[in-house]
């Protein structure tokens, strides 16, 4: 059958969000923005609700309870089922389902055509999938009790699968604590000194504040600051923004470039080989070194970042330098000092005065390096597992529900239980009761 021979399909409305007398607390109304990162099966209520004069005054209508609803644009593909009476904005093609059709089941089924619906939709500057077309996706129609067999084995599996997927993830937090232990032990010196004591520090180390040994470099923010339209896809002059810069490495996407005349008149923020980057606006204390690998030889940064340029190599290696600003040491201190709340940010001169614990030789430094890299290599390693099984883990979810769908969960118990899918149970008989309650509700129209 078709999504349309199984329910009523009913689009979604909104009234003028001019009219504050249309928006109240009567009636509970979902948007597509509600089901983003929404995980359970049934909703209730979404961030906004009408008044009954709003849903008078628009295209939405009531929907009762365990109606499906399907997102059908900006995106496609989220699915819940009400958990009471609502409506829903016309993102949504939602279906009020025959009462010998368990919604349980569509919900699952609705869950396992979102590529199906894509490819269905049409539209250019997004795509949007038409009632029309939403009513004639095709729809498995199993007895009533094997819908309900399809719907406890699913919800089986995808149990035994969320276990798996929370430890995965829990995991994986865990690795990030662990990262950032060795980054501790590291700057306390317990990487290289067996017997540190808590709370001090190894011999001959000492504390220094940056500026004693690193120089701070703004990048340009003069009236010669690039504009909109001084940025190319293609030229001269990488300009870093805040994005090309991760926690230990440069990502080099969405590139933008200055020409060669605006790069001969602007002063600050200029690269050298070996120089420390940190973002101090937005997302703070994300760092990398601009090294030999990088493919770019003329590069600035914008106004969001600082340069670190060691003063003496033979004081203080670059990359322990780096490691630095990724430890708690850093962080803890970064906390303390960085002002503003909507855009939390940190000056430069108040970046100077971050203490940074020091061993007397670069020789200690770089062992210190060597073995941070060593440990984070074995995290690296494992947190590609873990990211490898949860994508595993998503692609076992939809094989679960194309098997139900195919019939294939319930191969044994169709074997096992005969008379539960024969006769008055079976699928023809229940298309036949489908097919009256239709016509009877024709002839009530």
């Amino acid at each position: 059958m078709e999504i349309g021979q199984v329910g009523e399909v009913v689009a979604g409305g909104t009234p003028s969000t001019k009219k504050d007398e249309y928006w109240g607390t009567d009636i509970c109304w979902i948007t597509p923005l509600d089901l983003s990162g929404y995980k359970e099966k049934y909703i209730s209520k979404g961030r906004k609700s009408l008044t009954k004069l709003g849903l008078e005054k628009s295209s939405a209508r009531l929907i009762p309870k365990d109606s499906i609803l399907f997102s059908s644009r900006a995106p496609i593909g989220y699915v819940a089922v009400a958990a009471n009476e609502l409506a829903t904005n016309q993102g949504f093609k939602n279906l009020i389902p025959s009462p010998i059709i368990e919604s349980d089941f569509l919900y699952y089924y609705f869950k396992s055509i979102k590529k199906m619906a894509y490819e269905l939709a049409s539209g250019t500057t997004f795509k949007e999938l038409s009632a029309a077309r939403f009513a004639k996706i095709p729809v498995p129609v199993p007895p009533k009790k094997e819908q309900q067999v399809i719907v406890e084995k699913i919800e089986e599996l995808f149990s035994d699968l969320d276990n798996a997927v929370e430890n995965l993830q829990k995991a994986r937090e865990q690795l990030k604590v662990y990262r950032q232990s060795i980054l501790k032990n590291a700057f306390e010196g317990k990487l290289t000194n067996k017997n540190v004591k808590e709370g001090e520090l190894p011999k001959g180390w000492k504390i220094f504040p940056l500026k004693q040994i690193v120089k701070t470099i703004d990048g340009d923010r003069g009236h010669n600051y690039p504009k909109k339209d001084e940025f190319y896809e293609e030229g001269y002059c990488l300009f870093l923004s805040t994005k090309n810069v991760r926690q230990g490495k440069f990502v080099f996407e969405e590139n933008i470039f200055i020409s060669k005349e605006k790069d001969e008149i602007l002063k600050g923020g200029k690269l050298q080989l070996n120089d420390v980057v940190v973002t101090t606006r937005g997302t703070l204390g994300n760092v990398a070194l601009y090294d030999n690998k990088i493919p770019f030889k003329n590069v600035r940064l914008n106004s969001g970042m600082l340069i670190l340029r060691v003063l003496n190599q033979q004081v203080l290696d670059n990359y322990y330098l780096m490691k630095f600003i990724s430890s708690p040491f850093f962080n803890k201190q970064l906390k303390e000092k960085q002002s503003g709340t909507a855009q939390p940010q940190i000056p430069a001169n108040v970046l100077r005065e971050i203490q940074i614990p020091l061993p007397s030789s670069t020789k200690e430094q770089k062992t210190i390096v060597a073995e941070i890299e060593s440990r984070f290599s074995v995290c690296d390693q494992m947190e590609e597992t873990i990211e490898t099984s949860l994508k595993q883990a998503e692609a076992l979810r939809q094989s679960i529900l194309k098997q139900a769908f195919d019939g294939k969960l319930t191969e044994q118990w169709r074997k096992d239980y005969p008379d539960l899918i024969s006769g008055e149970n079976s699928a023809a008989a229940l298309l036949a009761k489908i097919k009256a309650e239709k016509e009877a509700l024709k002839k009530k129209k």
